[in-house]
């Protein structure tokens, strides 16, 4: 739970101090004749869904479109109050100077007035956004979309601080968020050696009105800390050879 408020209290801060308004979901305008108008979007819409994702921030919009394998996406807006499915929206592309190819948006959005609600709103919805791609991504590992060779340890963690710390104040205080809302979602996960494993227990215990035998909660945790520590291993072992590669 103090992972979760420590989360929301640095958002809070950062979403205070930045000098920019609050982003919103509302398209402000789309650029002429950009594909993702002539397949839908319009000035105007609220983006409340993008693939089929509640978008809690504007930052949900980008991270949908990033995933996307073929530049295009369903998205629900609500346009004049009425909420309208848009099942392929498609998005312009370009291809920068090693030939790889590059989404481009093609709308803007609104601005949100820095109120005490609407900060709170906004940071209450990024620790949301933080927590879901962070689910998002581990069930992406799992499913094999994303390699585990892309795992950091601690030492990845030191590197991109450094490199966070590089760019200023505000994305260390993001990284900081991320951090820590990752160890609150991780923590509650159904791991007998994490929180979540806890929590199966005393749910069994309650259920059933006997607890589950102490050697049998005992072996299970001694057996998920030690694959625990093999992956914090691997992860190191990813980030070194990456350290030595010049990789990161």
């Amino acid at each position: 739970v103090m992972n979760f408020v420590l989360g929301f209290v640095v958002l809070l801060l950062l979403i205070s101090l930045r000098s920019e308004p609050i982003t919103s979901k509302v398209i402000y305008a789309v650029e002429d004749n950009a594909l993702c108008g002539q397949t839908g979007l319009q000035a105007g819409d609220k983006v409340l869904a993008v693939n089929g994702r509640r978008c809690f921030v504007a930052n949900d919009m980008l991270y949908e479109l990033m995933r996307t394998e073929d530049y295009s996406a369903s998205f629900t807006v609500l346009r004049d109050g009425k909420k309208v499915e848009l099942p392929r929206v498609q998005f312009d592309t370009w291809q920068d100077e090693d030939g790889e190819t590059h989404m481009s948006l093609g709308f803007t959005v609104y601005g949100i007035k820095k109120t005490p609600v609407n900060v709170i709103k906004e940071a209450w919805n990024s620790v949301l956004y933080y927590g879901r791609i962070i689910f998002t991504s581990l069930m992406d590992l799992l499913r094999g979309r994303e390699s585990i060779n892309d795992l950091s340890g601690p030492v990845g963690i030191v590197t991109a601080i450094g490199q966070a710390a590089s760019y200023g104040w505000e994305d260390v205080a993001e990284l900081l968020a991320l951090i820590t809302i990752n160890l609150g979602v991780l923590n509650l996960l159904p791991f007998p050696a994490l929180d979540g494993g806890k929590i199966v227990f005393l749910l069994i215990e309650g259920i059933t009105g006997y607890a589950v035998p102490e050697k049998i909660q005992s072996g299970l945790t001694l057996a998920a800390f030690a694959l625990l520590f093999a992956l914090m291993i691997f992860a190191t072992y990813n980030d070194i050879v990456r350290l030595v590669t010049g990789a990161i």
